[in-house]
């Protein structure tokens, strides 16, 4: 037995002289190719597309960049194929540079094929580039180039190429109309492979634009198309497609049986790639099907293969789906495992949908194990990058998930907020759907008629060139008439030469049959029946009659009832209407169609068409002569293009009263919203109030019960001293300590009752009685005002604050009103703020309608559990330090109650904390 080495040797043995032949001929190949420009052109027409790299090796031994051009158009296409070749070979630079200088000739070619794939070239190159608008422009005008009817595969592609780009706009019902005229050409030249390509991009089309229906129905013609190449991964891949479009409409089985074909195929041919992708669907469809032990049995076969295969980023989407079988288990801890060693290969490939759907997932295991702020951490996530990615099935399980966590914290304001967010996201989404899906029934509506349109315009023509040969041989007909008679009179003249008589009767005869024979062929050839009726003598001859016909070659008869019993009698009347009126000479022709036996016992449709070619004296008809035509198929194609205008109209009926239905249904969850919502506002206003109360209570009892307290102590140390007196025993040492205790109690009664008193002078700014005319001022000086009126009472903060003022134009409002809340902000940011390096920036946004003014400064912030309670009364946070905390809800209720507006919070990016004042700009009339 040889051992290895000797095997491989004998092997390279046999292998190298049919190597080294197969690159003499390629060499061979290219030496011949750079012999002339148009021997290059020949070459490249056959390998640039192929085998780009063959293609440069010609095009550089060529020195095809060093030549001058000579033949205009020969060398745009050298051009344009070298812009193929270096374009599919990677190296864009090169590509550009080719596509230049064929640019630069593109004025003087001659050729409009030459041009067009010129442009198509540029078109490519613009979509590299991701310059799809551009590159639309571009292909429109390559495709402007062919004409109306063409039906050339570069033009499909051309179209195919332009849906790409339409798509990549989100332009869907022009990516359609595009895939529609591609798919129309791709027909007509009988591309199978191409033809399936395009359905299979229609319907992704329509997936995206949420028509289900007509995806699928798209994703099975693509099979079909496939269904006799041998093609086996493309048949694999659409099979795969097919049932991806099963699960979306909830078709779990036949999903599964999709899945399980496509998988035997990929298999079939070694595709161990795809056949990860179709473990990994299979068990996530199974897991939708409630069978977990199939789903798990084909995720571990995923993870086995994508394991051997060492291609970690195939297992994301199978830790995800072992993830939520998990999950669904409450095998919480798992879930986990499985969710982080998805979510560390997602943001590896940065894919962002999918990391979206895994801040979801993760939201829903740590909702279930009732750690609601994690969850709201994620789920919040997983919105956010939802929205970016624009994955609608996320961002819905994520407004979702948030609403049940903020239900499940009791927070049902913010569960109000999301919930109407979810719905506001949803019916923007369902209008966008169903205008896209009109849109497209429209577009299909429009090619439809289009493209019948056309085949009717070719059946003119052709009608109009039967005509043109009846006229032709009527014309014969009447040269031979003529020439009949001619012979006649001749042989009158001619009595006596009854031997050159007979000969010439001879020649005529044979000239007549010869034209019988042409007519006959040219009605043969034309499938029209040529009619003579004979009024006078009352008989109909009929030639060309098919073997299918009931109608009579011979029928005896001088009105139009003697064919009364071949018509269809609901057809008859008119038939009898028309023919009459033109015997009258009311109309120049005669035409009607109507139904005719045939002998199978179907009604066939003719197109009887007539003239008047003979009358008497009195000019009655004597003879009338026509042509019948079968126009049955015609019928049945207005018949169906009507019944398909009808079943358009009905479905569009359908999902206009579906439309009706949803908003009836939206109605009723916004009227219980509503009044949910009042409610909220009802508890809210009765809590505040309560707290207000409270607040007031507290504050005021406070100084005043140190009043109380003090005069109480100052009676009893007054009623000793007077005693003292009276008795005669007052010592000079207790009339100076009673003194000293009055001066004292003085001055806690005077603090208390000023406190008391200034309490309730803050408290009388809440019930906010102001009579102040709107005036206009600059709204720069406004706020560097209420700025300079904090000088007075913090000088030392004063000096140390960084003021920056980004604010332009006048404002037209109740100016005190809008000082004092922004010395209420600005007096919070020195009470609040850092004493050393306060900064303040003010900008404002002016419109018709509304004044803007965004307040932010770099204090030490507000904690989150705080915000709630930020315009509350007496909510303070420093209360030790004698505040009451009723600015911020002074300044909240100035704002919408005076100045007709609102004041909220925000969290900026750094430090500090950030105010937004918006106030109705009061318009001067």
């Amino acid at each position: 037995m040889l051992n290895l080495k000797a095997c491989i040797v004998i092997i390279l043995f046999v292998i190298h002289p049919l190597y080294a032949h197969a690159i003499e001929n390629t060499n061979d190949a290219i030496k011949q190719a750079i012999k002339s420009p148009s021997a290059l052109n020949t070459y490249l027409n056959k390998i640039a597309t192929n085998d780009a790299k063959k293609a440069i090796k010609a095009i550089t031994e060529f020195d095809l960049n060093n030549k001058q051009p000579t033949n205009i158009n020969l060398y745009a296409q050298l051009y344009n194929h070298a812009t193929t070749a270096y374009l599919l070979n990677g190296e864009k630079t090169l590509a550009q540079s080719y596509l230049n200088k064929s640019l630069s000739l593109i004025v003087q070619v001659t050729d409009d094929t030459i041009v067009s794939n010129i442009y198509f070239s540029q078109a490519l190159i613009s979509s590299e580039q991701a310059e799809y608008e551009q590159a639309i422009l571009i292909l429109n005008k390559a495709i402007s180039l062919y004409p109306k009817t063409a039906t050339n595969k570069q033009l499909g592609i051309a179209y195919q190429k332009l849906a790409d780009n339409y798509l990549s706009l989100n332009q869907h019902t022009k990516a359609l109309n595009a895939l529609f005229n591609s798919s129309y050409i791709f027909k007509a030249i009988k591309d199978p492979i191409l033809l399936a390509e395009v359905f299979g991009k229609k319907g992704s089309v329509y997936r995206t634009i949420g028509d289900f229906d007509k995806a699928l129905e798209n994703m099975l013609l693509s099979i079909k198309a496939l269904s006799n190449t041998n093609k086996t991964k493309k048949i694999a891949i659409a099979y795969n497609n097919t049932a991806i479009i099963y699960k979306d409409l909830g078709r779990y089985t036949d999903a599964i049986d999709m899945h399980k074909k496509s998988l035997r195929l990929k298999e079939s041919i070694g595709y161990e790639k795809g056949m990860v992708y179709s473990f990994n669907n299979l068990g996530e469809t199974y897991r939708l099907n409630d069978q977990l032990e199939q789903s798990i049995t084909f995720l571990d076969l995923a993870e086995k293969l994508a394991t051997e295969l060492n291609n970690r980023p195939l297992l994301g989407s199978t830790f995800l789906y072992k993830g939520r079988i998990a999950l669904q288990q409450k095998k919480y801890q798992l879930a986990i495992s499985f969710f982080d060693e998805a979510m560390s290969i997602y943001l590896k490939r940065n894919a962002q949908s999918r990391i979206a759907e895994g801040n979801v997932a993760f939201g829903e295991v740590y909702f279930a194990l009732k750690q609601y702020k994690t969850a709201l951490d994620y789920y919040q996530k997983g919105l956010n990058i939802s929205l970016l990615a624009k994955k609608n099935t996320v961002t819905f399980a994520a407004y979702q998930g948030l609403v049940n966590v903020y239900q499940a914290q009791k927070d049902y304001e913010n569960a109000f907020i999301s919930l109407e967010e979810y719905q506001t996201k949803r019916s923007q989404l369902f209008d966008e759907q169903s205008q896209k899906r009109l849109e497209s029934l429209i577009v299909e509506k429009q090619l439809f008629t289009t493209q019948q349109q056309l085949k009717f315009s070719q059946q003119d023509a052709k009608l109009k060139q039967a005509l043109l040969d009846k006229s032709y041989i009527e014309k014969n007909i009447f040269i031979a008439s003529l020439i009949i008679v001619l012979t006649i009179m001749f042989l009158f003249y001619r009595k006596r030469q009854q031997a050159m008589q007979r000969k010439q009767e001879q020649e005529i005869h044979q000239q007549v049959k010869l034209s019988e024979q042409r007519l006959n062929l040219a009605l043969w050839g034309s499938g029209d029946i040529l009619w003579d009726w004979d009024l006078k003598v009352g008989a109909i001859k009929r030639e060309n009659l098919s073997k299918q016909s009931r109608l009579p070659t011979y029928i005896n008869g001088n009105t139009i009832d003697s064919v009364k019993k071949y018509v269809h009698p609901d057809d008859f009347e008119l038939l009898a209407a028309r023919f009459n009126t033109h015997l009258t000479g009311k109309t120049e022709f005669f035409e009607a169609s109507y139904r005719v036996l045939n002998k199978a016992g179907e009604w066939n449709w003719i197109l009887d068409r007539g003239k008047v070619v003979e009358r008497d004296s009195q000019n009655q008809a004597i003879r009338i002569t026509g042509t019948q035509r079968d126009i049955t198929l015609i019928k049945h194609q207005e018949i169906q293009l009507r019944e398909l205008n009808d079943d358009l109209e009905d479905r569009v009926k359908e999902r206009t009263i579906e439309l009706e239905s949803m908003n009836d249904q939206l109605k009723e969850i916004i009227q219980q919203l509503n009044v949910t919502q009042i409610h909220l506002v009802e508890s809210e206003k009765n809590a505040a109030m309560g707290n207000m109360i409270a607040g007031l209570a507290h504050e005021i009892n406070t100084p005043l019960g140190t009043a109380i307290t003090t005069v109480s102590h100052l009676q009893h140390e007054a009623s000793i001293t007077l005693s003292h007196y009276k008795g005669q025993t007052l010592s000079k040492t207790q009339l100076s300590s009673f003194l000293d205790i009055v001066n004292h109690s003085s001055n806690l009664i005077s603090k208390g009752v000023g406190r008391a008193s200034g309490l309730v002078e803050r408290f009388k700014q809440l019930s906010l009685k102001v009579e102040e005319k709107a005036q206009t001022y600059p709204l720069y000086d406004l706020v560097k005002s209420s700025f300079g009126a904090l000088k007075v009472t913090y000088p030392e903060q004063y000096d140390n604050t960084q003021l920056i003022l980004n604010v332009k134009g006048d404002a037209t409002t109740h100016l005190n009103s809008l000082t004092q809340v922004l010395f209420i902000l600005m007096e919070n940011s020195f009470t609040h703020g850092q004493r050393n390096g306060l900064k303040i920036e003010c900008s404002s946004e002016i419109d018709q309608e509304y004044i803007t003014i965004t307040y932010i400064d770099n204090g030490v912030g507000i904690s989150i559990e705080n915000e709630k309670s930020l315009f509350s009364p007496f909510f303070t946070t420093s209360r030790d330090q004698g505040l009451t905390g009723l600015g911020l809800h002074i300044a909240f209720n100035i704002t919408s109650q005076v100045l007709g507006g609102s004041l909220s919070y925000f969290r900026p990016s750094n430090q500090g904390v950030g105010f937004k004042i918006k106030i109705k700009n009061i318009v001067q009339k």
